[in-house]
């Protein structure tokens, strides 16, 4: 009887090894990434900001410091430490800038034309993204993000940044067309192009243009980079 039994539970106990011993498929992280992009983590897929109502930074400046959640778009000319009066329209040589400077124009030089971005730490961690430091390619560049406008550095800024998004910038921005058409128009610069040689000089200007065509475009698609 006991023999009987013991042959009848083989077929059981073979059933169960077989399954025991089939390879277990762990998850490779795929659906992590992927819900990591939905929030606004990764490059790929992610909520869109949109720059329909950006303001301009002169806009900007124009606004009242009330803490509300705007979108400015400008370009990223520099940065500054401690103070305004301390703008470097530059790239730093030794360490992450901890806010960035946005100008309608990318040749801007006079702080007074600036608004100052705090690019914090926490939340997505804005200046590992941002900083001119670890990024020199996106200075200059046209930048939309979001933020809160307040007083940052004893003038209208934008502070608590939740989103960012490289966008392709205004044709007319920095007015270096117009400025040179103008030139054309006046009738000095057809005098000197009669004297020789003198043309090929004004179209090589020590200082670059600024129509901003000249300056590495970014695509209307969008990377996003979403806050908290």
């Amino acid at each position: 009887m006991k023999r009987l039994l013991r042959l009848s539970l083989l077929p059981l106990l073979s059933i169960a090894l077989a399954f025991s011993c089939q390879k277990i498929e762990l998850p490779d992280g795929t659906a992590d990434e992927g819900a990591q992009n939905a929030a606004g983590g990764g490059n790929g897929a992610s909520p869109s900001l949109d720059t329909s109502n950006a303001l301009t930074v002169g806009e900007a400046m124009q606004r009242a410091a009330d803490g509300s959640e705007v979108v400015i778009k400008g370009y990223i000319v520099g940065y500054t430490t401690s103070s305004m009066s301390n703008a470097s329209f530059s790239i730093p040589n030794d360490k992450a800038n901890t806010n960035m400077l946005l100008s309608d124009t990318p040749d801007e030089f006079d702080e007074l034309c600036c608004l100052p971005v705090e690019l914090p730490t926490t939340g997505r961690n804005l200046r590992g993204l941002l900083n001119l430091y670890d990024h020199p390619e996106y200075f200059n560049q046209y930048i939309a993000i979001q933020g809160k406008l307040t007083t940052y550095f004893r003038v209208v800024g934008l502070k608590s940044p939740t989103a960012f998004a490289f966008i392709a910038p205004p044709e007319n921005s920095g007015g270096g067309n117009e400025s040179g058409s103008g030139d054309n128009e006046s009738g000095g610069s057809d005098g000197e192009e009669d004297q020789g040689g003198s043309d090929g000089e004004e179209e090589k200007p020590d200082s670059p243009p600024t129509d901003g065509k000249n300056y590495p475009q970014i695509s209307d698609s969008l990377t996003i980079i979403a806050g908290r």
